[in-house]
């Protein structure tokens, strides 16, 4: 089971096509966001707000389904 709790996620490409911003909504609130970009030919990321605490078991398979790279996130805001 990936997760017990609905998500959506949506993506918005930004101008350049190389740069997106995903953003994860959970039924129960806590979304987050990562912002994926090319640098120096890799793909890398910046996290933006790590969630609720009832997601802390959700939040990386969910990462990962989604083709985020967990050892390319270079930043993380919280």
């Amino acid at each position: 089971m990936l997760s017990k709790y609905p998500y959506k996620a949506k993506i918005h490409f930004l101008d350049d096509q190389n740069s997106e911003l995903t953003e994860f909504y959970f039924q129960r609130g806590a979304n987050i966001f990562v912002f994926s970009y090319e640098l120096d030919g890799q793909r890398k990321h910046t996290f933006i707000d790590t969630g609720y605490v009832d997601h802390r078991d959700t939040i990386l398979p969910i990462l990962r389904k989604h083709h985020i790279d967990l050892t390319q996130i270079q930043n993380i805001i919280i």
